[in-house]
């Protein structure tokens, strides 16, 4: 799917073949079009899956990937880390 004009499309195509579920892959152009997925997704009673916990929160089936802010806070204390002294070799 290119367009989101070829969500409709997809999403007749996928219910024809009997799809179980459908899994949206990381990408900023789906990312942008979440809402619209997920209002296909719906009322065609098939569990659509993304990364980001704003799927789950436009009508989306679930949201299953890493938290945002705790990989901000990681990456932050990585940095302190680093700007103390710290070997990048020696962090995990």
């Amino acid at each position: 799917m290119g367009y989101p004009d070829q969500f409709d499309h997809a999403f007749k195509e996928a219910i024809r073949e009997r799809a179980g579920a459908l899994i949206v892959l990381p990408s900023v152009f789906y990312a942008h079009h979440l809402r619209h997925i997920a209002a296909l997704a719906r009322p065609n009673g098939l569990p659509a899956i993304f990364w980001s916990q704003q799927f789950a929160e436009v009508g989306g089936f679930m949201a299953y990937g890493p938290s945002p802010s705790h990989l901000w806070q990681r990456a932050a204390a990585y940095i302190d880390k680093l700007i103390k002294g710290g070997k990048p070799a020696d962090l995990p």
